[in-house]
């Protein structure tokens, strides 16, 4: 190999190590965001677990109950939306949507979607750094 192109074959493999950081440290922090969001709406189904006292918390988390109530739906993810995470710039979010039909569908009263929305608006003021508000 000539000199030239052994600084060629150099620099080739200087620009794929950096670019491999970078692809890391983005795919590190997109892992980060979505525990992040993972533990936020954990800790938020937790604070109203005793609305909904015959279900677990990892059941609400995890399984896929069948939307009966809509408004009552579209109220908590509004205000998910408007509170803690944009959804247009968070599209991990969407798949996470559940939770709130799956927490809508155990509620026994309107009053405890009431307290449901009151509290994920003080879950999100209190826990939710705005820095992720409007991560990807």
């Amino acid at each position: 190999m000539e000199p030239m192109d052994v600084k060629i074959q150099q620099a080739r493999t200087n620009i794929e190590a950096i670019n491999e950081i970078k692809y890391t440290q983005e795919l590190q922090n997109l892992m980060k965001f979505r525990e992040y969001v993972d533990n936020v709406l954990y800790e938020y189904v937790n604070s109203i677990q005793h609305l909904m006292p015959n279900i677990a918390t990892n059941a609400i988390l995890h399984t896929k109950q069948e939307l009966n109530n809509r408004h009552c739906y579209r109220q908590l993810v509004d205000t998910l939306h408007e509170n803690c995470f944009n959804l247009n710039q968070n599209p991990y979010l969407f798949r996470k949507l559940q939770i709130f039909v799956n927490i809508y569908e155990q509620m026994r009263d309107s009053s405890d979607a009431d307290i449901a929305v009151n509290r994920l608006i003080q879950h999100c003021n209190r826990n939710v750094d705005s820095k992720y508000s409007q991560i990807v």
